[in-house]
């Protein structure tokens, strides 16, 4: 085709329609790359390749994972942040002491407690051992008797997806909490 005949058929198409058309073309390559970036990630145990394998998580586990859960409780409500360290990896362990010691110092504290938590539902989301060990993401369905220390506590049902890790020859450790809205 010749530049006479493109000209010909630029005239033809109204002005807002070329804006409208290289607005959809940036939007399909901007998503075109980002399906092909999230295609190089792994998407299942299986796809990580031989030095991963999946994992069929016990009940032991599942024990494990409720005595965690209740353990973050216990030592969030008593404030006891060296022992994050028994339970969770070094960085999470971090993490949460960071984030209890602040809602300590914050000017005004919140005096909102969990005095239970019950771990009423666990589904295993993703589980594979790793050469370094093992790997678990879990869906915990709790039940949280909760107050603000004046009322009566009230108790709430909620979901959250943990991430636990064990190293070779050692126990599950917390490597992450996310609440699932």
């Amino acid at each position: 085709m010749n530049r006479a005949a493109l000209v010909h058929y630029y005239h033809l198409v109204p002005e807002g329609a070329w804006i409208a058309a290289a607005a959809i073309l940036i939007v399909l390559v901007v998503f075109l790359l980002l399906r092909g970036l999230g295609e190089s990630a792994p998407t299942s145990v299986a796809a990580e390749g031989p030095r991963c394998q999946e994992l069929i998580l016990t009940a032991a586990d599942f024990e494990r994972f409720q005595l965690l859960a209740q353990a973050l409780n216990h030592i969030w409500r008593t404030e006891d942040v060296e022992s994050l360290s028994q339970i969770a990896t070094d960085e999470m362990a971090a993490r949460l002491a960071d984030r209890r010691r602040a809602a300590s110092a914050a000017p005004t504290p919140s005096n909102w407690m969990v005095h239970e938590l019950q771990v009423l539902k666990s589904d295993t989301l993703h589980a594979w051992r790793e050469d370094s060990g093992d790997v678990a993401q879990v869906n915990l369905r709790l039940s949280t008797l909760e107050s603000s220390g004046e009322e009566t506590p009230r108790r709430f049902v909620s979901r959250e997806v943990w991430s636990f890790v064990r190293p070779r020859g050692g126990a599950w450790l917390i490597s992450g909490v996310r609440p699932v809205e």
